[in-house]
C-alpha cells in the first residue's frame, strides 16, 4: 500500500522525495544542498501522504533529536527519498552447519540475497558468522 501511494502521488516510478526542510515544514521540495541520487529521479512529495502517521511522527522526532547530536541530520537541504520497501529473497541457497553451500565448494551463502536474513542488521550478523567460519577453516586458531 505504501508503494501504491507513492506511485499515485508521483504519477510514475520516480521516488517520492523532499528535502529535510520540506518535510519538517510540510512544503515538499527537491531542490536542496544534496541532489537526489535515485536513478529514476524524484518528484517533490509530501511524505506524510505516503507513510502512516506513526512513521512520519517518528521520523520527524528522530530528525529533530538526532540533529542535536549530529548537525548534518539537521541539514534542511538533505534529501529524503521514499519508499524503500523490499522483501527478502524468495530463494535460499542451501548450506550446511558450517555455512558452506551444499552444491558449490567453498561458497558461503549468507545474508539477505542468499535467503538467510530479512534486513540489514540480520544480514550483517549472518555475514560475520560466515566470516568466522571461513577464518576457522582457513586459519584455525590453536591456543
Amino acid at each position: 500500500s505504501i508503494e501504491q501511494k507513492a506511485y499515485t502521488l508521483t504519477g510514475s516510478y520516480k521516488g517520492a522525495g523532499t528535502t529535510v526542510g520540506g518535510f519538517l515544514d510540510g512544503k515538499p521540495e527537491i531542490a536542496g544542498t544534496v541532489s537526489p541520487t535515485y536513478a529514476l529521479g524524484c518528484k517533490a512529495t509530501e511524505l506524510r501522504d505516503v507513510f502512516p502517521k506513526f512513521v512520519t511522527d517518528m521520523l520527524e522526532g528522530g530528525l529533530q533529536n538526532f540533529s542535536r547530536k549530529m548537525k548534518c541530520f539537521g541539514d534542511k537541504g538533505a534529501m529524503l527519498t521514499a519508499p524503500e520497501t523490499r522483501t527478502s529473497s524468495p530463494v535460499r541457497i542451501t548450506r550446511n552447519a558450517d555455512m558452506v553451500s551444499l552444491s558449490v565448494e567453498n561458497l558461503y551463502p549468507c545474508g539477505e540475497g542468499a535467503g538467510y536474513a530479512g534486513g540489514i542488521m540480520s544480514a550483517a550478523v549472518d555475514g560475520l558468522k560466515a566470516a568466522m567460519q571461513i577464518m576457522a577453516r582457513q586459519a584455525p586458531y590453536d591456543k
